[in-house]
């Protein structure tokens, strides 16, 4: 539902979504949604292709919708411990698209800085398809949210298990998120089958049962086979 809303109808959405964060200031839930909006954009403008194959445009403004998402999971962050929802989308930007380049400075040394968006002229048409502009607000809070400022670790933030480890820690059991991370660890994304074995046998995983653990294992396995069997013959070996 939101989803087709966002890309078929994005000033639209954007007009209700500012409208719902006026009419509950405290809520979290609106910057919630703000997240899906600015990271399914960032999707849009990424792609699933090869990261050689993604002209510069569209990775630029991928960029800059990671800055809303970024600002958005602030403000949720900021009003409620409930908001670790948000760090699903968070993981899956960073994972596609690293860390800003702003976050170590704004997070670590916690330094309060007005973000702006650089859209340079070449990208204005294509930035407007989700509705970024050089002058759309990006409203980051000043302050490092209370929920996350103790658990920073040295230069643990930059990576994208930083999320994954904000979120186990609020919901317990993220098998879930923990099979979107295996299934960023293959090689087209830059990594070896070898480090989603070595995930599984990690101390993110130590809880989960060897039923759980043979899920996200299953993640190296089909991407092997991916490698010898014709489509058909795939589609047969997830039903079996």
């Amino acid at each position: 539902m939101f989803r087709h809303q966002f890309l078929h109808n994005p000033e639209h959405a954007l007009q209700c979504l500012d409208a719902w964060q006026r009419a509950y200031p405290e809520s979290f839930y609106p910057h919630w949604i703000s997240c899906f909006y600015w990271f399914m954009w960032g999707e849009q403008y990424r792609g699933n292709a090869w990261a050689v194959d993604v002209d510069d445009s569209h990775w630029r403004c991928a960029r800059e919708t990671q800055k809303q998402l970024f600002a958005h999971a602030m403000q949720a962050f900021q009003r409620s411990e409930q908001a670790s929802v948000v760090c699903v989308h968070l993981l899956q930007s960073v994972i596609k698209l690293n860390m800003p380049s702003w976050w170590r400075e704004w997070h670590i040394k916690q330094r309060s800085f007005h973000l702006q968006h650089k859209i340079r002229s070449e990208d204005l048409s294509l930035a407007q398809r989700s509705g970024l502009h050089p002058h759309l607000k990006i409203d980051l809070p000043e302050r490092i949210p209370c929920y996350l400022q103790n658990k920073q670790q040295s230069d643990e933030v930059e990576a994208p298990l930083f999320w994954l480890k904000i979120y186990a820690q609020q919901c317990q059991y993220a098998l879930g998120l923990c099979r979107i991370y295996c299934q960023f660890l293959l090689p087209q994304w830059g990594h070896d089958l070898t480090e989603i074995i070595e995930f599984c046998d990690s101390d993110y995983c130590q809880d989960f049962s060897e039923l759980a653990k043979n899920t996200l294992a299953f993640v190296a396995w089909f991407a092997e086979i991916e490698q010898y069997y014709t489509a058909e013959q795939q589609t047969d070996i997830r039903r079996s």
